[in-house]
């Protein structure tokens, strides 16, 4: 399948790509357990990050790239589909930092972008805010998304403090008018990493700090995807998903690893650093969930004790405020067996959807239930918010 009429090829930059506004073509991604699901990087920031995620070779979810810049575009060569939005406005070489003309440009390619998410049950729309493709265009490409029918989450970075004070301006803009658009918002805050390395003793380098926040976003993609599409002995599906995320509210969700001896503290800690983050503006224990998804990835199921698993789901609900039995009926969890994992290693990803904040006294009580697994939260993943549905 080819987006876009086939016309007359031109230069740009290493590769030769056609003047039409849509190019490229989606390998056989796999209809597993029936969902459709496509992530789409817009402007720069974004097209790297699914440059990156397009080369570890998910054969379960559709990857396209969107932008202004042809020259951009062109050096996405890992990406499947590749989309240039605004061709008549911008000319193939970019919105000039401006939101407005990236809005414009992807209203002017609003067929191609509907092409693109075709049949797509899930959209996750990934971009950097603060530029003029990313900002302007993630939110048109999340309304078509949208009014296509499907679960739409965008996932989203905020520039650092030194990119300036305008265009810090501008992300947080973006990020509000994506807001309207999405089930879910995550947000990934650039100047939060130098604050959570603030005290390693080495620091970190600008390109690692770049690196770092890209690999959260990839995280946080592949945490919703693989819950969806990994088949475990207690499976959670789609369906759970989208219960979960649609017209949520506000949320979080994050991912923890750990590794140890078989009935240590392993499990526990995956699951503290999964529900804590340096990333993070929600305080959880202040917070109470309407509904919470956890999945657990171990080698296999021997590799885990029962005590283990007690322990870490009465860990998580207690974390999350999870008292009633009504409240416990909406905690699901999955179970998944994956070989390429060593037995040592645990994984747990945990999605919180509809956060309120909860008072002092049911919050003090919390604290003395007597759970001996409650323990300081500082560690984690991704920072999440979820639109007023």
């Amino acid at each position: 399948m080819v987006l876009g009429a086939e016309a007359e090829k031109i230069q740009t930059g290493e590769e030769k790509v056609p003047q039409s506004s849509s190019f490229g073509s989606f390998p056989n991604a796999e209809e597993s357990r029936g969902a459709q699901i496509t992530i789409v990087g817009v402007g720069g920031a974004g097209g790297n990050i699914v440059n990156t995620l397009a080369s570890q070779n998910i054969s379960y979810i559709n990857i396209v790239a969107m932008n202004t810049d042809s020259q951009v575009l062109s050096k996405l060569k890992k990406v499947p589909v590749r989309i240039r939005l605004g061709e008549a406005i911008t000319g193939g070489l970019g919105a000039g930092s401006d939101p407005e003309t990236g809005k414009k440009a992807a209203e002017e390619s609003k067929e191609d972008i509907s092409r693109a998410i075709d049949k797509a049950d899930m959209v996750i729309v990934v971009a950097g805010m603060g530029g003029g493709t990313g900002t302007g265009a993630a939110p048109v490409i999340a309304e078509v998304a949208k009014n296509e029918g499907a679960l739409v989450v965008g996932i989203v970075t905020l520039p650092f403090l030194f990119e300036g004070r305008k265009k810090r301006a501008l992300a947080l803009k973006g990020m509000e008018e994506l807001a309207r658009f999405v089930d879910a918002l995550i947000v990934i805050d650039n100047e939060k990493v130098k604050v959570a390395y603030r005290d390693h003793r080495k620091g970190i380098s600008l390109g690692q700090a770049f690196r770092l926040v890209d690999e959260v976003v990839i995280r946080g993609v592949r945490g919703i995807t693989d819950i969806i599409f990994t088949t475990g002995t207690i499976n959670v599906d789609f369906a759970d998903v989208r219960s979960v995320l649609s017209e949520a509210g506000r949320g979080y969700i994050g991912l923890g690893q750990s590794r140890g001896e078989q009935g240590g503290d392993r499990v526990k800690e995956a699951a503290e650093k999964a529900i804590n983050s340096p990333l993070l503006d929600i305080d959880l224990s202040t917070m109470k969930p309407k509904s919470v998804l956890v999945n657990v990835r171990v080698k296999h199921m021997d590799v885990i004790d029962l005590d283990e698993f007690y322990g870490v789901m009465d860990y998580i609900k207690d974390a999350l405020n999870m008292v009633t039995i009504e409240e416990e009926e909406l905690f699901k969890y999955g179970v998944v067996e994956d070989p390429s994992m060593d037995e040592e290693e645990v994984e747990i990803t945990v999605v919180a959807a509809g956060l309120e904040p909860i008072s002092r006294t049911r919050r003090k009580s919390r604290y003395t239930r007597g759970s001996s697994s409650r323990r300081s939260r500082d560690m984690g993943d991704e920072d999440v918010f979820f639109p007023e549905g």
